[in-house]
């Protein structure tokens, strides 16, 4: 049985759905890292996108399994850093909704649960969900369920590769299905707008 999980920047004019076949090949993380926590911050959405710990919670899932319902062209990406990690935005309201890599050439995507309006869909994966780099967290982390980077890439690499031999990476639309970049040039965020984040 096929669901939906559907999502909506704040002010609604960017919307969606990911399409999650049963069983869902997908995987919910939290992450720490300070790019994801600046990259929300620079956007004005701390308080209501990450945790009590700074984390900001994850669903990594095949691109392809992506649509637009609406305002794909209001759609903005940047790069907090020299690292090929893509940020992507609502550029109508500035709501953080996904990361992916710098070009579709590796096929890997998260959404931002709080962006999404049924994360209930997600099931079990929210129970057995993990959180990376706990180092860089906000407080005492003894107590979270952790993951390497490493162990997340090899398990995320079977969807990387399903996009990869099946082509199905042509049907991200965040990404020109022939050329791989994308759809909106990336911005890179200075270090000193970063660094004056409040």
């Amino acid at each position: 049985m096929a669901d939906s999980l559907h999502f909506a920047c704040g002010c609604g004019e960017v919307s969606g759905t990911v399409a999650l076949p049963a069983p869902i090949d997908g995987e919910c993380v939290v992450c720490h890292c300070s790019d994801c926590r600046d990259f929300v911050r620079l956007c004005g959405k701390a308080d209501s996108m990450l945790d009590n710990q700074g984390g900001l919670a994850l669903f990594n899932f095949r691109g392809s399994r992506l649509t637009f319902q609406r305002g794909r062209e209001r759609m903005a990406s940047l790069h907090m850093t020299e690292k090929p990690v893509l940020r992507w935005l609502a550029s109508c309201c500035a709501t953080p909704l996904f990361n992916s890599y710098a070009n579709n050439r590796i096929p890997f995507l998260d959404i931002c649960l709080a962006a999404t309006r049924n994360p209930e869909v997600l099931g079990p994966l929210r129970a057995r969900e993990r959180h990376l780099f706990t180092q860089s967290a906000l407080g005492d982390t003894r107590d979270l369920a952790k993951t390497s980077p490493l162990s997340l890439a090899l398990r995320t690499t079977p969807r990387v590769l399903k996009e990869v031999l099946t082509g199905a990476r042509r049907r991200n639309p965040l990404f020109d299905p022939a050329t791989h970049q994308p759809i909106a040039a990336p911005r890179r965020v200075p270090r000193a707008e970063r660094a004056a984040l409040p």
